[in-house]
């Protein structure tokens, strides 16, 4: 449907999970499946969040006291109860609202490879090795703020940083336009 799902296997059961780079938490959970995760408790803090749209929302703060996907430990996690959000033009929005989603903040200990070729993410501990395969690959320098991963772009007009957002259905171009002027002001 246009961005990124992964499927991850909780308590033996598979779940899709929409992997959005531009997330600000770890796990954004559908009411259900908070429901069904043992070890899930409601923290009774309220979480405020604004969309696009300059809507605020408001939702469960949740913890998760070891969080295992599909083998893979994440330890104490925190997350929310999804609410629908982003911009929505026209039509309906592409992603289901009956999705969890996960954030990048969920692997902030762990190595992780998008091979966007494949399809396939790939999550190994920060300690492990780069696999061989993909020794030979550019890796792509990044920071993370709270627009999510951003890019540094070069191009023959100047310097850049480009917001890499996997779960967004439009792209937005933001120019910065300096107002210098090397002429002095007139007396």
């Amino acid at each position: 449907q246009g961005v990124p799902v992964v499927t991850l296997t909780l308590n033996g059961k598979f779940y899709p999970f929409m992997l959005d780079t531009g997330a600000s938490d770890k796990l954004y959970l559908t009411e259900s499946l908070a429901e069904e995760l043992p070890g899930l408790a409601r923290s009774g803090r309220k979480l405020k969040s604004v969309d696009l749209g300059g809507k605020v929302q408001e939702s469960d703060e949740v913890v998760v006291a070891d969080f295992v996907a599909s083998g893979i430990h994440f330890s104490r996690t925190t997350g929310r109860i999804r609410q629908p959000w982003g911009l929505v033009l026209g039509a309906a929005s592409e992603v289901p609202p009956d999705i969890s989603v996960i954030g990048m903040a969920l692997f902030e200990n762990k190595r992780v490879l998008i091979d966007v070729a494949r399809r396939q993410l790939t999550i190994h501990d920060s300690a492990a090795a780069v696999p061989d395969e993909v020794q030979r690959w550019a890796p792509q320098q990044y920071t993370y703020g709270s627009e999510g991963l951003v890019l540094p772009f070069t191009s023959g007009a100047g310097r850049y940083r480009m917001v890499l957002d996997s779960a967004v259905t439009l792209s937005l171009v933001k120019l910065r336009v300096s107002t210098f002027n090397p002429r002095p002001p007139p007396r």
